[in-house]
């Protein structure tokens, strides 16, 4: 996304992060009638204060939201499934502590990949972290006797 204005950059941001209005308020407690302004035909401009709480909700640069693009980055915005986009913006939601948890989950996951074994059974968890708080559902139970 190069060009444009701050309300394009913005609304399709949020489209590519798939966040609603509503949740972005959330993170950065400006009201939701004031980004609506922002988002609006009219295209209010932020004060620098609200685009910086913006720009770091969204994890871009405030050069970025005003401007499209970043000259001093080489990234390349690599595009999502919605899939893809819908775990970020869940996993945004979490705890630090929750991200940990789910962080050692794929983690038990990939290793299980990579060694060919489809199961991963109670007993494995703790080699990837302390899961005990995670819900086991979807994980493999030992066979009973």
């Amino acid at each position: 996304m190069t060009g444009g204005n701050f309300r394009e950059n913005l609304r399709n941001e949020l489209n590519y992060q798939g966040i609603t209005v509503k949740e972005l308020s959330g993170m950065t407690g400006i009201p939701v009638a004031t980004l609506d302004c922002y988002l609006g035909t009219r295209a209010a401009s932020p004060s620098v204060e609200s685009a910086v709480k913006i720009a770091l909700a969204l994890q871009v640069s405030v050069e970025y939201l005003v401007f499209g693009e970043n000259p001093t980055s080489k990234k390349t915005q690599v595009k999502l499934s919605r899939e893809e986009q819908e775990l970020i913006r869940l996993v945004k939601r979490l705890t630090p502590e929750q991200r940990g948890s789910i962080l050692n989950l794929v983690n038990a996951f990939k290793y299980n990949t990579q060694t060919k074994n489809a199961e991963i059974k109670p007993g494995d968890i703790g080699k990837y972290g302390d899961l005990s708080h995670v819900p086991t559902h979807g994980i493999a139970a030992e066979e009973q006797p």
